[in-house]
Order: structure tokens, then C-alpha cells, then sequence
């Protein structure tokens, strides 16, 4: 990667992006049933009035598409992005940065997220300054799959400087 940095491009558009004919390794890497039961443990999504939202809001985000996704609280939105950015970041080794303006929120998903043994992290306003840097080479170094930061984090220089650095799969 050092001498030729374009083969990071080749290999993450190669690793994530689903064959054109029927592959066994696309159906597994790319199944978000499969995906669902071995990183979180749900046998099924969520269905709302029998129509599996839950489910095509995530596998349009696998996908690439576009979309917006309107739950009740409590419904779910949150499996929508995560489940996806995890399949990603296994496929290409990168994490995902999720913005989110509620520190509560932030630490109910990280808390949840390490409770399933999956490599989470938040940094927001409340943090020393060296916590804030252990995370940040945390993710630097793939210590983390999925970073939550504060909206104000976007205009800290040292959090834009290490992101440079970061392989980043998604920003939610």
C-alpha cells in the first residue's frame, strides 16, 4: 500500500462490490441475514405492519443506495447503518464515523455495541484531551469499527488530522 496507494481503491471496490454472476463468496460476505445472526445475534429483523423495513432499509445501505429510514424510537434505525458499516469494515478493514449530536445516545450505542463484542468508541465533549488522542489512534490503528463524534468534532484540527489517517468505510 505504501508504494502503490491505488491498490487500496482496486481492493476495497473488489472486496465490496457484489459479482456480476451468482458467487458463493458475495452471497456470504454480502447476506445481511447472514450478517444480522453473526454480529448481533438476531435470528430476524424487525417488521413493521408485516412490511420488512428494517430489513430493506439495511440492504439498501450494503447495496450503496441512497436512502432514508423513518422508525419510531426504539425501532431500530440504528441496526439500519450498523449492521452495513460492520460488513463493510470486515470486507475492506475499515471503520465507520457516526455523527450524532447526543452524548447519551452516543454511549447507549457504544455500551450496546461492546456488549456484543464489537469494537466501538465515542469521543465527545466531556473527555480529557488524552482520552480523546487514545481513541483517536484507536482508530487509527483499527482498534475501532465504529467511532461516534459530537457534529463539533468536524471543526477540531486534531480529530481532522487523524482521520486523514483513518480507513474510513462510512460517514452516518
Amino acid at each position: 500500500l505504501h508504494n502503490y496507494p491505488s491498490v487500496e481503491f482496486v481492493i476495497k471496490k473488489l472486496r465490496h462490490t457484489p459479482c456480476l454472476a451468482d458467487c458463493a463468496y458475495c452471497n456470504a460476505q454480502l447476506d445481511v441475514h447472514r450478517s444480522l445472526k453473526s454480529l448481533f445475534g438476531y435470528d430476524a429483523f424487525r417488521t413493521y405492519e408485516g412490511e420488512p423495513l428494517q430489513e430493506r432499509a439495511a440492504q439498501a445501505a450494503v447495496e450503496g443506495r441512497s436512502l432514508l429510514a423513518i422508525f419510531p424510537t426504539g425501532g431500530g434505525k440504528s441496526l439500519t447503518f450498523q449492521l452495513p458499516a460492520l460488513m463493510a469494515g470486515l470486507s475492506v478493514h475499515g471503520l465507520t464515523v457516526v455523527i450524532s449530536p447526543l452524548q447519551s445516545l452516543m454511549k447507549d450505542q457504544v455500551d450496546h455495541l461492546r456488549r456484543r463484542g464489537i469494537r466501538a468508541a465515542a469521543i465527545h465533549a466531556g473527555m480529557q484531551r488524552s482520552d480523546i488522542v487514545q481513541t483517536l489512534e484507536n482508530a487509527v490503528f483499527g482498534g475501532v469499527k465504529l467511532l461516534y463524534i459530537s457534529p463539533e468534532r468536524l471543526g477540531s484540527e486534531l480529530f481532522l488530522a487523524k482521520l486523514r489517517h483513518m480507513r474510513v468505510s462510512f460517514v452516518t
